[in-house]
C-alpha cells in the first residue's frame, strides 16, 4: 500500500491533523478513509494499491473515533481538512455528482466523535457544481481567521468543442461557505466563482486555456489568496495566484489586475500557501521542473509582498529553488 500525504494541520489539544489517501475497492471505485490515531492524529485522504500492504505511519488507532477509529465514505479524494472551534470536522473532497458522470466540490461535516453531522444538509455532505457540462475537483480548503468562513478551491473543467480536435480546458474555481456550512451568497452572489488566466497568459485567445488551484490562504483582513498554476503558450506552467475580496470580486490591487504569475523555469506550480502573521507576507511553495527534463523536479519557494510583488529581500530575487529528483514524481 502506498500512501501520499496531502495536508498537515495542528489544532488545539487533544488533536493534531494529518492526511492520507484512499483505499480503492477496485480500479473504478475509491473509498474515502479517515482515521484518528494515538497520539491524536487525524489522517484523511486516499490510498492506491501498488503491491504489498505496509503501514504509512505507526500509530495506535483511537477506537473512540467513528467506527473503531476509522471513518469511511464512498467516493472522492480529500484535499483539505478544517477543525472548527466548536469541534466540528470539515473535509473538502472531490465527489461524484448526484446525476452521475461529472465530479463536483464536496463538503463533509463530522461531529467531533467522527460521525457524520446529519444536521448539515440532511446527511452531513453538501455538493457544489460549477455549471452544466462541467466537472470540478478540489485542491485545498482554508478557514478565515476573521469570520470563520470556509473557502474551497480547485478547478472547473470542460471540453472546448470549438477547437479541432476538441480540447480539455480548465479554470481556477472557488466556493465560499458560512461557518455553519451553508453557501455564502455574499460572495459573488452565488457563493462561487471561476477565473481564467487567459487575459494574461493567452491575450490573443489562441490555443486553449489551462489553470487550477491547489491551495488557499486567508489574510488577517479577510482577503483570500488562491494559489495554483496556469499554463502559458500551451506548454509552460507557472506559479499562479489570484486574490479575492470578501465580496468575491478580484482584488485589482494585487499583482497585475489581481493576478500574479512567476516562472523561473519551464514548469512549476504552487502546492501550499502561508501568510506571515508578522507582516502578512505571502509564502508560496511548490514544484519546479528542470528545463528539458520530463522528470527532474525540485522544490521552489517564493515570497511576495502583500501587493503580490516578489520580495527581493528573499534570496535576492524573491524565490529559491533547491533539492531535486530524477524520478517521475510530479506533484
Amino acid at each position: 500500500m502506498t500512501t501520499r500525504e496531502s495536508s498537515l494541520l495542528t489544532i488545539p489539544d487533544p488533536y493534531a491533523i494529518k492526511s492520507e489517501k484512499f483505499l480503492p475497492r477496485n480500479k473504478h471505485t475509491q473509498q474515502f478513509r479517515m482515521s484518528i490515531y494515538k497520539p491524536k492524529h487525524l489522517l484523511v485522504g486516499t490510498s492506491f494499491l501498488l503491491g504489498s500492504l505496509a503501514p504509512a505511519v505507526e500509530y495506535r488507532v483511537d477506537s473512540t473515533y467513528a467506527t473503531a477509529g476509522i471513518f469511511r465514505q464512498e467516493g472522492g479524494a480529500v484535499r483539505g481538512v478544517v477543525v472548527q472551534s466548536n469541534g466540528k470536522i470539515l473535509l473538502a473532497s472531490t465527489m461524484p455528482s448526484l446525476n452521475g458522470g461529472a465530479t463536483v466540490f464536496g463538503l463533509i461535516r463530522q461531529n467531533s466523535n467522527g460521525t457524520l453531522d446529519t444536521t448539515y444538509d440532511t446527511d452531513g455532505i453538501s455538493l457544489t457544481d460549477f455549471g452544466a457540462n462541467t466537472f470540478s475537483g478540489v485542491g485545498g480548503m482554508a478557514e478565515s481567521p476573521v469570520d470563520g468562513k470556509i473557502y474551497i478551491v480547485g478547478y472547473r473543467g470542460s471540453f472546448n468543442y470549438n477547437l479541432s480536435p476538441p480540447r480539455y480546458e480548465s479554470d481556477i474555481a472557488i466556493a465560499c461557505f458560512n461557518a455553519d456550512g451553508s453557501i455564502n451568497t455574499g460572495f459573488n452572489t452565488t457563493g462561487k466563482a471561476t477565473v481564467s488566466f487567459d487575459p494574461i497568459t493567452n491575450p490573443s485567445q489562441t490555443g486553449y486555456r489551462l489553470s487550477g488551484a491547489d491551495c488557499v490562504a486567508v489574510q488577517a483582513d479577510g482577503k483570500v489568496v488562491v494559489g495554483g498554476w496556469a499554463e502559458v503558450g500551451n506548454s509552460d506552467r507557472r506559479f499562479a495566484m489570484v486574490r479575492y475580496l470578501t465580496t468575491g470580486a478580484i482584488d485589482s490591487s494585487f499583482g497585475v489586475g489581481g493576478y500574479v504569475l512567476t516562472n523561473p523555469g519551464a514548469y512549476c506550480s504552487i502546492n501550499a500557501l502561508a501568510i506571515s502573521p508578522v507582516d502578512q507576507m505571502i509564502v508560496a511553495v511548490g514544484a519546479y521542473q528542470e528545463p528539458q527534463s520530463p522528470y527532474g523536479y525540485k522544490n521552489m519557494v517564493a515570497r511576495y509582498d502583500t501587493n503580490g510583488t516578489l520580495d527581493t529581500n528573499f534570496d535576492t530575487d524573491g524565490y529559491l529553488i533547491t533539492g531535486g529528483s530524477n524520478q517521475n514524481n510530479s506533484p
